[in-house]
């Protein structure tokens, strides 16, 4: 498999909702894993949230931040409804920045909202993305009365954003065993622990000895962190006499009320709630201070703490997430339960007395270890390791001769437009033809050239493979079978996939015999279906090992019973059909192993039977044959029962006309008709030849014919005009039949393809 090495420069997408000077730690955490990749040689652009006086876009130490003016009140705190409008704003702009810039790599922070964007990424463009989780994004973590409701709510989504992501990152051992448990053991692989950091700082305080304590909290003024607790210790504190100051910095909606507390206990000498600080100046604050307290409920891995013990400050805490790895009880700092003021008071009255008053100071040789440690040049080269070992978003040249209408183009079309906007895939088509089917994608070309067997376009193709650092050429139909065998001799690092859509079952001995030749070249064969697999082997001697089988997809727009009714009126009066009619449709290129004859053999048993009246026959497609079908429904004397329409732009109003839909085929890849009228809910009645017979089931979802039986197939026609409840329940049966065969789905199975030869 491709992988990238630490020493190639990535292009990385971080996403967080939150950014200094907006929220808490998360946002602190993202900045300093941005600045350290960027000091690393690494590209990273960053996407976050507006708030009033920033700038939209500017560039940070190398890092390019754009803020999108989603809704935001609050700089130290959000809510769902803020994060969902965040999530909004990024899906209209991300699909236009996508078009311009191609990254290797997403960090999600946060599994909602972050990681709901880089799966839309993901599923849109194909960039594959990492978690970084902070701790409250995964449940079921405390407080269970804040977090509960919302991690029930978001469940489901939040364990599909963790499954789909490459690798999800969380900072301690607790983090890591909760969601170790929350995406079960088979997933446990993608769950890896790295810390946070801390930036370089001087490790030793130069600071006289002195009597007062000084503590400091440090952290939003919110439940969570648990403020009020260290207010009501510092009454107890005060009511003992103790020599302290207590200095509170960061902001939060619980200030007011803790102000009041401050105000009404008698504490405004010792106690000041100084608001949010600038992290320049926390240096200067971590250095005056001798003991900080951080009294939390819940945590991920607090960078306050990890800064407080960096410049050897002593600190009493809770046994929340991570705190254990951090603290080393009675050296650098010690533990208190949570929500209990008289622990906290008892705690700090001890410290006073024990370490303080004694001129304590933290060991510096543990204080050098700890800064080396969770260093976070350190930590960037632990992420780095993990981004290298992510394989790489792979670049794929899709190469078909035209998009002439067939099976493989349709195809194509429909794979290609679920992931219009994902540059890592592009399309060359070797020359122009008319009719043609549109295919709405941007990294498309149709070499100018409508030559059948000019070589220029293969000079061509060298230039976007060494160009564009294609890894994969996938070829469709025979003549990109032998231009991606030439690539291949060129660029012998390209990864070939040959697309076997049918092709093989024609008579003749050249093409089996040119796909045996170039299977050693091949990394791997793609069959529509297991009859063409094993027609691959007979005839090719293709090894089985190489042959993957894919059902082709289709596009569902499943319609309610009003609508669809509606259609079928406007359509069939635009046509002139009658609207009483029993309309049995064929739709298919005009050539003999299509079976036009048969459906018409058909037809002309079907109108001969007595009380047999009110049927109508169409015919959709174009082909060589036209002038033998129109000879033959004059023959036959069927000019009044069959209409050929001959090429229709828009399928869907074919299917909207017929109420049956008839393949009588020699044989097939897996045809795109059979699928399309199973999805549009039209009652197929098809042949059971090669790649006829895999998808559909006799008198479940299609009825089914023994090949070359037109009588039976007439006898078919009937039962379905007679019993119109049989249609009904095939229709219904049909659509549940087709609804995992879509574009996302087989775009993903192809994803997985591609990896297996990387």
């Amino acid at each position: 498999m491709t992988r990238r090495t630490s020493k190639t420069n990535m292009r990385i997408l971080i996403l967080n909702y939150e950014h200094p000077p907006i929220g808490g730690g998360g946002g602190v955490i993202s900045k300093a894993i941005a600045h350290g990749l960027v000091r690393k040689g690494h590209n990273v652009v960053l996407v976050t949230t507006w708030f009033k006086k920033l700038k939209e876009n500017n560039e940070e130490q190398g890092v390019k931040v754009i803020r999108l003016r989603s809704k935001r009140r609050n700089l130290f705190k959000s809510n769902p409804v803020e994060m969902i409008s965040w999530i909004q704003e990024c899906k209209k702009f991300l699909p236009e920045f996508m078009k311009s810039n191609v990254f290797d790599l997403c960090i999600a922070n946060f599994a909602l909202p972050g990681g709901e964007v880089a799966l839309f990424l993901k599923k849109n463009y194909s960039l594959p993305f990492v978690i970084i989780s902070h701790g409250h994004d995964i449940p079921w973590v405390k407080p269970y009365i804040h977090l509960g409701p919302l991690h029930l709510i978001a469940y489901r989504r939040i364990k599909k954003v963790c499954l789909e992501s490459e690798k999800n990152f969380v900072q301690s051992d607790s983090m890591l065993k909760n969601i170790n448990r929350f995406l079960g053991p088979m997933h446990n692989t993608k769950n890896i622990k790295i810390p946070n950091g801390i930036e370089d700082c001087q490790v030793n305080k130069p600071w006289p000895k002195r009597s007062r304590l000084r503590i400091i909290f440090v952290g939003r003024l919110v439940s969570q962190k648990d403020p009020i607790t260290l207010l009501k210790a510092a009454k107890n504190l005060n009511d003992l006499n103790l020599d302290f100051s207590l200095d509170f910095y960061g902001d939060g909606p619980l200030r007011t009320k803790m102000e009041k507390f401050i105000k009404q206990n008698g504490l405004c000498s010792k106690v000041v709630c100084h608001g949010k600080v600038l992290n320049d100046e926390m240096c200067h604050l971590y250095r005056a201070a001798d003991l900080m307290i951080a009294p939390s409920i819940s945590e991920g891995m607090s960078i306050s703490i990890m800064e407080a013990l960096s410049f050897g400050v002593y600190v009493i805490t809770t046994k929340v997430s991570g705190n254990e790895e951090l603290i080393e009880d009675k050296l650098n700092g010690g533990f208190v339960q949570e929500q209990n003021p008289v622990s906290l008071c008892n705690a700090i009255s001890t410290y006073y007395i024990q370490k303080h008053l004694l001129g304590y100071k933290v060991p510096e040789i543990y204080l050098k270890k700890f800064n080396t440690k969770y260093n976070w040049q350190n930590i960037i080269s632990l992420y780095e390791r993990e981004f290298s070992s992510i394989p790489k978003a792979k670049k794929v040249l899709h190469i078909i001769d035209t998009l002439w209408l067939g099976g493989a183009q349709m195809l194509l079309k429909n794979i290609l437009e679920c992931k219009s906007s994902n540059r890592m895939t592009n399309l060359f088509v070797m020359r122009k033809t008319k009719p043609t089917i549109e295919v709405k994608y941007c990294q498309k070309e149709i070499y100018h050239s409508s030559a059948r067997w000019s070589i220029f376009p293969l000079f061509r193709l060298f230039r976007i493979v060494s160009e564009k650092n294609i890894d994969v050429v996938h070829c469709h139909l025979p003549r990109s079978q032998v231009n991606g065998f030439i690539l291949k001799l060129i660029f012998p690092k390209l990864r070939l996939v040959y697309h076997e859509h049918g092709d093989i079952y024609e008579k003749g001995w050249l093409l089996p015999l040119l796909l045996k030749h170039f299977q050693s070249k091949v990394d791997l064969f793609i069959a529509c279906s297991h009859s063409m697999k094993e027609t691959l082997i007979k005839k090719a001697k293709i090894n089985p090992a190489k042959i993957s089988v894919l059902f082709n997809c289709v596009k569902h727009d499943f319609l309610e019973e009003s609508q669809a009714l509606s259609d079928k009126y406007r359509n069939r009066q635009k046509a002139g059909i009658n609207q009483n009619a029993f309309v049995v449709g064929f739709a298919g290129r005009i050539i003999e192993r299509k079976g036009w004859a048969d459906f018409l053999k058909a037809a002309k048993i079907t109108v001969t039977t007595k009380s047999e009246t009110g049927i109508l026959f169409i015919i959709a497609g174009i082909g060589p044959d036209e002038r033998a079908l129109k000879k033959q429904i004059i023959e036959l004397g069927l000019s009044s029962h069959v209409q050929y329409l001959g090429f229709i732009e828009e399928m869907k109003q074919f299917y909207s006309i017929v109420d049956c839909c008839v393949m009588p085929s020699k044989w097939e890849g897996l045809p795109l008709v059979q699928l399309e009228s199973m999805a549009k809910g039209v009652p197929l009645i098809t042949y059971n030849g090669p790649g006829m017979n895999e998808v559909p089931t006799n008198n479940l979802d299609s009825l089914t014919v023994e090949s070359g039986n037109i009588k039976e197939l007439s006898e078919k026609i009937i039962l379905l005009k007679k019993n119109r409840q049989i249609g009904k329940r095939i229709k219904k049966a049909a659509q549940n039949t087709v609804l995992e065969m879509n574009p996302v789905n087989y775009y993903a199975n192809l994803e997985f393809l591609y990896h297996s030869i990387l």
